[in-house]
């Protein structure tokens, strides 16, 4: 039979394979992401476009009915719009029934296409003051970025915890003990470790 240490030797690679897969396989998905909302974005536009009256206006009940068939999540793409100054309507999320009289707003007739991050293993040359990309809030999200507390590395917002006014990466937020996973609300820091 194998040995236990060939065994875990093959164990261990087969899962840093795994790994390797999910961080370039992830990188891939969160490009295609960022693709497809500024593939929807301009769909949107382009319906709007086709639909709006003179104040450059179309309900969002018309929209929904009418474009039930093309947008595979009119909410969202409209959100996503309005973050980047495409539209303008009240409230967020927009809900069929409750909202059709809300009127959204056209703004801009076109985007440029996103940005799309570079993956964390290359770290790409910080671009100029000047760049007319870092407008808005792409500007924002690169000076919100923090070191986790527990492995120094940088945090991104949407995996970040905050506690005892300091930063983590939600999978570092564990006890300095036993090692679980700790909540915000339930957690106690002692000399500064958690």
């Amino acid at each position: 039979g194998m040995s236990v240490a060939n065994k875990w030797n093959q164990i261990t690679t087969e899962k840093a394979q795994e790994y390797d897969g999910v961080t370039d396989e992830s990188i891939r998905r969160r490009e295609n992401a960022i693709k497809w909302v500024d593939k929807e974005i301009r769909k949107l536009i382009a319906e709007i476009k086709s639909r709006m009256d003179s104040k450059r206006q179309v309900n969002f009940g018309v929209l929904f009915v009418e474009t039930d068939n093309i947008f595979e999540a009119l909410s969202g793409t409209l959100l996503a719009a309005k973050k980047r100054g495409v539209v303008n309507y009240e409230g967020q999320l927009l809900m069929q029934g409750m909202h059709d009289k809300v009127p959204i707003t056209l703004l801009k007739e076109e985007i440029e296409d996103s940005e799309i991050p570079p993956p964390d293993k290359t770290k790409s040359p910080p671009s100029s003051p000047l760049s007319p990309r870092t407008r808005g809030f792409d500007a924002v999200d690169i000076g919100a970025q923090q070191n986790c507390a527990s492995c120094g590395k940088k945090v991104y917002q949407t995996e970040r915890v905050g506690a005892a006014g300091k930063s983590y990466h939600s999978t570092c937020f564990v006890c300095c003990h036993c090692n679980c996973k700790l909540k915000v609300t339930e957690f106690c820091s002692v000399n500064g470790k958690v």
